[in-house]
């Protein structure tokens, strides 16, 4: 390769710097040259030069637009108000809107999110405060609900309502029913956490949930042991939970011996319950309760809920929208395959399936509620192809229909008719990937035109999806299917 080739290529992997180390170690600069000459050959009177320096400023240009970043989640505002409620209501009810006019009978769909809406919004009045206290078998919960049922909220003005929580995994979304109600979380543990209980920390933190970590039985330390545990827990949850909400208590301390000294000098040893240790828990209940602190603990809980509904209601209408989108998917991998049949030169067979996923990424997106321009969708097209390379996926794919085509009868097509399938097959991978990309920027929001096209993510997506892919009989039936439908005559 002469030295201004490898400056060409230099610009092209610099501009999009869009792989991890993992996927570049199957292609790498030779894999993003290989992509140039694939997408762009050069003629007689063209330059490789200037042909891949072409693709490597329409790649950044596009890169640049949507350049790499992770989604979002959900932001939510620290301090609620009505005004942030009320454009609560309006963004789920412009949801049920898209929803009834996207799907065939809108009253059956709509009405049970309906009925939750109304729910919701009944919630806005209410004043009790939902305490739901968790934590991992043996670690004091029941007792702990039992004390403050029996001690603490004789003593309260206002009403609450304490419940003891399951010790499932709630890593998966939605939150069990009795968290996702729950304005206030008790985690209890009893030592440093498992890799189970930090999970469980992250997922409640990751839908807001305000959450008080207890330490219990912490009589059976010694005051620095105590310490130094408490500490740790503090740095492990930095970030999750606030230093001040992670704390020490003993719901029931051991029994200690106490002598007793009789009036005539007798001595008697007896076992005595000392009192709970939950100071750190009442002054931390104190600022968690006051007025607007308890009025903004019941408005987020609401608040979360409503969108932990929006997000249901926009998986139904991803589910829809999936159904007219796969349809699609299977129309253009078979014209891409024919067209591939048709021209066997491998060059020419990129270069038409380029253009046609082109046009597959405006259809997608228009489905999806992104209106890409033509210049845009054939970025993305060009890009995806590249990733295709870089991941090594051509020829995997071959290999794999290859190996099944071995054992097909009908084998004297296999020179053109396996190229063709190959390009059938990336064609469905790549589609896939985007419905799968353009889902789940609909579940952060990133919607209509100004919504965020995050390609470090699809080239993650299109890794798994290969994975998924790859069993024998989805293979053959591929295979079958693509013996109905590549025909030189339909080309």
């Amino acid at each position: 390769m002469t030295m201004p080739q490898q400056e060409a290529v230099s610009l092209n992997t610099d501009s999009l710097n869009l792989f991890s180390a993992k996927s570049m170690k199957f292609w790498g600069l030779g894999g993003t040259a290989l992509a140039g000459l694939l997408l762009f050959p050069h003629g007689p009177g063209g330059s490789l030069v200037t042909e891949l320096s072409v693709l490597g400023l329409g790649a950044f240009l596009i890169w640049n637009r949507f350049r790499p970043r992770p989604l979002p989640l959900a932001q939510r505002p620290d301090v609620l108000t009505q005004d942030h409620l009320s454009h609560q209501w309006m963004a789920l009810e412009s949801s049920l809107a898209t929803l009834e006019a996207e799907a065939g009978s809108p009253l059956a769909l709509t009405q049970p999110f309906r009925a939750a809406v109304a729910q919701l919004k009944a919630e806005c009045d209410r004043t009790v405060v939902r305490i739901v206290v968790v934590g991992e078998q043996g670690v004091g919960k029941t007792t702990l609900v039992r004390h403050l049922q029996t001690h603490w909220l004789p003593q309260q003005s206002q009403a609450y309502v304490l419940s003891e929580g399951g010790t499932g995994d709630c890593s998966e979304a939605p939150l069990p029913v009795d968290l996702a109600q729950a304005d206030l979380i008790l985690f209890m543990t009893q030592g440093d956490l498992t890799e189970a209980e930090q999970r469980r920390i992250q997922a409640l933190r990751s839908h807001r949930k305000p959450l008080l970590l207890l330490l219990n039985k912490g009589d059976q330390f010694l005051p620095p042991q105590q310490e130094a545990l408490l500490q740790q827990l503090r740095q492990n949850l930095q970030g999750s939970v606030a230093a001040a909400h992670v704390m020490t208590v003993a719901v029931q301390p051991h029994p200690i011996l106490v002598r007793r000294h009789g009036a005539e000098g007798q001595v008697q040893e007896v076992s005595e319950q000392p009192c709970p240790q939950l100071q750190p828990l009442w002054e931390a209940f104190a600022e968690q309760f006051q007025a607007e602190s308890r009025q903004q603990i019941i408005w987020q809980q609401i608040y979360g809920s409503a969108q932990q509904l929006q997000q249901e209601i926009q998986r139904c209408l991803n589910s829809l929208r999936r159904q007219r989108a796969l349809p699609l998917l299977e129309k253009y991998q078979w014209i891409s395959a024919s067209a591939a049949f048709a021209s066997p030169l491998p060059s020419t067979d990129m270069i038409a399936a380029a253009a046609i996923t082109g046009k597959l990424v405006t259809d997608l997106g228009a489905l999806y509620g992104h209106q890409f321009s033509l210049d845009e969708a054939q970025n993305i097209a060009a890009i995806l192809a590249q990733t295709l390379l870089k991941l090594g996926l051509i020829e995997l794919s071959s290999q794999l229909l290859g190996a099944v085509l071995k054992s097909h009868a009908a084998t004297y097509v296999a020179g053109g008719f396996i190229q063709g399938l190959s390009i059938a097959y990336l064609t469905q991978i790549a589609g896939l990937s985007l419905i799968e990309h353009f889902e789940a920027m609909s579940l952060q929001g990133e919607q209509g035109p100004s919504g965020r096209f995050c390609l470090s993510q699809i080239s993650q997506i299109v890794e798994r999806i290969f994975a998924q892919h790859q069993r024998g009989d989805f293979l053959k039936g591929l295979v079958t299917q693509g013996l109905r439908k590549i025909q030189p005559a339909a080309v």
